[in-house]
Order: C-alpha cells, then structure tokens, then sequence
C-alpha cells in the first residue's frame, strides 16, 4: 500500500478586488513570433494543495469546478503564500 499524500482543500468567498495575479493557458507570446494566442484563464473559487512526487502543487478550479489554472512550490508554506497573494 502507497503512502498517503497531504492534500489542503479551501474554498474563496467573493472577491472585492481582483486577484493580483492572471494565469493563462497556450504558450506566450516570444515562442509563437510576438504574437499572444494565449487564453486568459477565470477566476478560482476552489483551491488544492497537494502533495507530489516533485514537490508541492497549488491547483485552481472557478466556480464550475473547471480548471483555471496550478504552480509548483517548493514547500507547502510557500503554496499558501501564493493562495494569500492571489
């Protein structure tokens, strides 16, 4: 049997200002010749921080419960600092 991995579940209730920070999906701009095809990616209303193999992961669902977006940390004090800052 695998060992068990941490997982923190949050929810985010109505924002006043918007989040300080936008996640897109598609490459940027530079490898695409300067052009941005890129799509900018909802809000999060749900968020996980989950424990993997490489390190610690921040994923983000809107309100749907559709993905909008994760980072890599390092560590998991440095995943709820980026939650907090977002």
């Amino acid at each position: 049997m695998g060992s068990l991995k941490m997982r923190l579940l949050a929810t985010i209730s109505n924002r006043i200002e918007p989040s300080q920070v936008k996640h897109y999906a598609g490459l940027p701009p530079a490898p695409t010749g300067g052009k941005d095809t890129r799509q900018e990616l909802g809000g999060a209303r749900f968020l996980v921080i989950e424990e993997s193999p490489d390190g610690i992961l921040l994923h983000r669902y809107g309100a749907g419960g559709g993905f909008v977006g994760d980072t890599w940390h390092m560590n998991v004090d440095d995943a709820k600092h980026q939650a907090w800052y977002e």
